[in-house]
Formats: C-alpha cells, structure tokens, sequence
C-alpha cells in the first residue's frame, strides 16, 4: 500500500511539472507571437504557478460548491456513522461529509492535504 502511495506522489508531482512545463512553452510561442520578451515569459510562468498551487490546495471546496454540497450533519447521522466507521476500520482519519441536494444516487471524494479530504453524497443513497 505504501509503494502505491508514493508512487501516486510521484506521479502528481510529475502531472504538476508537466503542466508548468506547457505553460512555459505556450508562454514562449506567445512572446515569439507578440514580441513582449523575457517579462512575459516570467509573468506567464508565475501565473502558472500560482493557478498550479490554487487548484491543489482549493480543488475540493471548489468542486464542493458547484455542487452546492453541504454538511448536514444532524440530518443523517446514519451516513456520518458509516463513514466513520470505515474509516476507523481502514485506520485513517475521517473525512469531513457533505450532502448533495439531488436525487441521483451518486457519491464523490476530494482529497488534497490530509486537512481537506472530504467525501459527498446525496440524500437518496444515504436514506437506503
């Protein structure tokens, strides 16, 4: 288990290099486009970066509001005890609940830093 989460690490970091890598080359064919020369180039890589790092740290609450995804933890205490249970079972912290407002029977989990991790669910698959 350990392997595969370093390898997921290394994988990541690999993805993110990758990406800033893109936008280092799109920036280059850019400048040669418009002629701004290297401070186009150095603004365009910390933009990058910038927007590399705000979708890792903020990709869940993100996704978590275009669901409109809320905790309601006092509505379904079933669905908090089952989470919590598997993840006493696993050995793991558990991760923070939300609760979708739509009839779908669909689940969902982010996970950034060990602070964020959350899960989602909608209020039909919880009431089963």
């Amino acid at each position: 288990m350990y392997e595969q989460i370093a390898s997921n690490k290394r994988r990541t970091f690999l993805l993110v290099a990758a990406f800033l890598c893109l936008i280092f080359l799109v920036a280059w064919a850019f400048d040669q486009l418009v002629g701004m020369g290297k401070a186009g180039i150095v603004l365009a890589v910390i933009i990058a970066a910038a927007m590399t790092m705000g979708s890792y740290y903020y990709s869940d609450r993100v996704v978590l509001a275009m669901s409109r995804a809320g905790r309601g933890e006092g509505e379904f205490p079933y669905l908090y005890n089952v989470v919590e249970g598997l993840a006493l079972a696993a050995g793991i912290p558990a991760p923070k609940c939300y609760v979708i407002e739509d009839t779908a029977p669909n689940a969902f989990a982010t996970a950034g830093t060990r602070s964020t991790r959350s899960s989602s669910s909608p209020p039909a698959s919880s009431r089963r």
